[in-house]
C-alpha cells in the first residue's frame, strides 16, 4: 500500500471516528459526513489515457451494466458510478464494450483503467498482481434461475440437469465445484444468452449473482416462464469495482469517492434505481 493509499485511508478513519463521537453528542446529524479534500485535479500518474478513465463494459450483465433499449446505451448502477467518478475527478469516461472474459485480462494488460460490474471476492482475486478491488460496493450470493414447468425447486433437485452460466464468472465457477452431479455446464457469453438457452430448453438451469437474478425475473421478456431454484444461496460474496494495478492512486480516489456516495445516499439510490429499470438488449 502507498504512503498516499495509507494517509487516505487514515483520515477516512479519523473521519469516522470523529463521526461516532458526534453522534454520541447531538440527537441527530444534519448532513451526512463526507472527504472532500482531495486533490482537484488528482494528478494520477499512470491513467491507459491521460486525462481519461477507460472502462471496460459487459452490456449484458444487469442491473449493473446492460443496454438501455430507449437510448440504445449502455446504462446501469456500475455505469452510473463510473460517470459520477468522471466528473468528480474531472475525467472524460469512455465505455469500452467487452464480453466479461476479456474484463480482467483487458485490465491486466493495461488497456483498462476500471471494469467490472461488482467483482465477486475470491481468494485469486484478492492476492492478484493483475488487479486491484475498491473497497467493497455491496454484498451478494449466488443463485440459479430455472423454468417454472422444469421441476426443479432445490438445489439436489439439479442432479442430473444441464446448467448455464455466463463464461468465466465466479457464481458459475463456483457452481461447478459445488454442484457436481449435473449433466453438463454450458458457458454462454451473458446472462441474456444463457436465459434464452433456458426459456428454449437448451439448458435446466442458469447460474448468476443475485442482483442479475431479480432482474431477470422481473424484466426479462420472459420472466413470467421462470422461478428461482433455491431461496438458499450457493454461497455470499463481496463485489468490488477493479482497477488496473497500476494505478494505485486511482484506488485511493475510487475508495474515497465510493465512501462519499455511500454517506449520502446515493450509492444506494443506484442500486434502487436500476432494480426497477426496463429493458435490456
Amino acid at each position: 500500500m502507498n504512503m498516499l493509499h495509507t494517509a487516505a485511508l487514515s483520515v477516512l478513519v479519523a473521519f469516522a471516528s470523529t463521526a461516532c463521537l458526534a453522534q454520541d453528542s447531538k440527537p441527530a446529524q444534519t448532513a451526512p459526513l463526507t472527504f472532500t479534500s482531495y486533490p482537484k485535479p488528482w494528478p494520477f500518474r499512470a491513467l491507459v489515457t491521460p486525462g481519461k478513465l477507460t472502462i471496460a463494459v459487459t452490456p449484458d450483465s444487469p442491473p449493473g451494466t446492460y443496454v438501455n433499449m430507449e437510448t440504445g446505451q449502455v446504462d446501469g448502477w456500475a455505469v452510473a458510478i463510473w460517470k459520477q467518478i468522471g466528473a468528480d475527478l474531472g475525467l472524460e469516461v469512455e465505455l469500452v464494450t467487452v464480453d466479461w472474459a476479456s474484463v480482467l485480462p483487458g485490465i491486466a494488460s493495461n488497456r483498462f483503467d476500471l471494469g467490472c460490474a461488482g467483482a465477486a471476492w475470491t481468494k485469486e482475486r484478492l492476492t492478484s498482481p493483475d488487479l486491484l478491488l475498491t473497497n467493497p460496493i455491496v454484498v451478494t450470493s449466488t443463485v440459479a434461475i430455472t423454468r417454472k414447468d422444469s421441476g426443479i425447486n432445490s438445489w439436489e433437485a439439479t442432479e442430473g440437469k444441464r446448467m448455464g452460466g455466463t463464461r468465466g464468472e465466479v457464481y458459475f465457477e463456483q457452481a461447478k465445484s459445488a454442484l457436481t452431479k449435473v449433466a453438463e455446464a454450458v458457458e454462454f457469453p451473458g446472462s441474456n444468452e444463457a436465459l434464452l438457452a433456458l426459456v428454449n430448453g437448451q439448458v435446466d438451469f442458469v447460474m448468476m449473482n443475485k442482483g442479475s437474478s431479480t432482474f431477470a425475473l422481473t424484466q426479462f421478456p420472459q420472466a413470467d416462464q421462470l422461478a428461482m431454484v433455491s431461496t438458499k444461496p450457493l454461497a455470499a460474496f463481496p463485489e468490488s469495482l477493479c482497477v488496473n494495478p497500476r494505478e494505485t492512486d486511482l484506488l485511493t480516489a475510487m475508495n474515497i469517492l465510493l465512501g462519499n456516495y455511500r454517506a449520502t445516499g446515493q450509492l444506494a439510490g443506484w442500486f434502487k434505481q436500476y432494480a426497477k429499470s426496463t429493458g435490456s438488449s
